[in-house]
Formats: C-alpha cells, sequence, structure tokens
C-alpha cells in the first residue's frame, strides 16, 4: 500500500475489523485504509508479540481467551 511521498515505509502489516455478524461478501467489500501502526496500537496492543513474526503470518483473535493466535 506505499505510495509515492509517504513519509514512512510500508510496515507490510494487514489489519482486518472484526467480522461480527458480517458474511464473507461484506468482509471482502470492505475498503482498506492506510493507518500509522502507532495507531493501532493505541487501541489495541494484544497483539504487540506478533510484531517480529515472519512475513506471511496470518493471525485470528480468539476473543474467549482475548489473545491471538496463529493460523496455519
Amino acid at each position: 500500500m506505499q505510495q509515492d511521498g509517504d513519509t514512512y515505509p510500508d510496515s507490510g502489516w494487514r489489519i482486518r475489523g472484526r467480522q461480527g455478524s458480517a458474511s464473507d461478501a461484506d468482509m471482502e467489500a470492505r475498503k482498506s485504509s492506510y493507518v500509522a501502526l502507532g495507531a493501532v496500537l493505541n487501541r489495541d496492543d494484544s497483539w504487540l508479540r506478533w510484531i517480529d513474526a515472519p512475513v506471511g503470518t496470518a493471525l485470528m483473535r480468539d476473543f474467549d481467551r482475548n489473545i491471538y493466535v496463529a493460523q496455519e
């Protein structure tokens, strides 16, 4: 998502919001936005331990345990 003239390089992270009752089609229709990683961490830093995970790591929130777990 990096664009010409960006002050900071793209971190590579892609974070989707909570699905809730949205269908798969609704989720795919959501538009992405460019947000500073620090802004995301200020709202929810529970995934900070994953920040240096290898490229391609996929995480899913386990709401029962309130943690993120790696998806295989």
